[in-house]
């Protein structure tokens, strides 16, 4: 079942919240070596693995790896980009709040 959410109403935290929970619903598991007993959180919405040393967050392997936009435009960038059918990079951009140039990047990596 879907979760409905309120994109207006979205920060980095509650995003980072929502984006954790789709991708680890039985809980946190590290990327590197699927462990899920052995995780600590940090600070910043960073986990570590004790098991393989390895810091990671939910963006960690990802189209959202590396990338400094904040999680709540990309999940807008998201649904604009799911729910409309001609979307140019302009229109993205002020749609979600960026420039043409990021939001070109970011229709690209999400294709």
């Amino acid at each position: 079942m879907v979760q409905h959410i309120e994109l207006s109403r979205l920060d980095q935290a509650s995003t980072r919240a929502y984006l954790e929970a789709r991708r680890w619903p039985n809980g946190v598991c590290c990327p590197a070596c699927g462990a899920t007993d052995r995780i600590t959180a940090r600070k910043g919405g960073f986990y570590r693995c004790n098991r393989c040393k390895t810091d990671f967050t939910v963006r960690t392997g990802t189209v959202l790896q590396r990338s400094h936009v904040p999680l709540h435009k990309w999940l807008r960038a998201i649904h604009v980009l799911a729910t409309s059918r001609n979307v140019t990079s302009i229109g993205l951009a002020k749609a979600i709040g960026v420039t043409q140039k990021t939001a070109w990047l970011m229709m690209r990596k999400l294709r």
